[in-house]
């Protein structure tokens, strides 16, 4: 098989099911009243890390907002019950499978994201 011919993700399949995994993980700890603030913050730091180290950065528009959204949410009393942790990671692996799928929207989103004031 061609090297050309193999597309490169950056989430394969494998990866998902573990983000996802951790994910669900970090939002059953959010029943735990105290835990659930450290938990939050704990959780992001990691999924902010483990997506850079896949090439997928937090430092874009459409990735921040949603990661800033369910983080948001994480702080707010009885709402952090629901899996807003775990939706995140999902729209997040979504958002980056859809760049790596088509070219054109990535090229869009790099342009957008290398403005000055974005």
């Amino acid at each position: 098989m061609d090297e050309n011919a193999k597309k490169k993700t950056r989430i394969d399949w494998l990866q998902g099911f573990f983000l996802i995994s951790v994910a669900l993980f970090f939002d059953l700890l959010s029943f735990v009243p105290i835990v659930n603030f450290v938990s939050s913050l704990f959780a992001w730091l990691t999924f902010s890390l483990w997506f850079y180290l896949r090439g997928a950065s937090f430092m874009h528009p459409g990735r921040l907002a949603t990661a800033a959204t369910s983080a948001v949410l994480e702080f707010i009393p009885f709402v952090s019950w629901l899996p807003t942790i775990t939706a995140g990671v999902i729209g997040l692996i979504v958002m980056v499978k859809l760049e790596d799928r088509m070219p054109a929207l990535k090229k869009l989103n790099e342009k957008i994201s290398s403005k000055p004031g974005v």
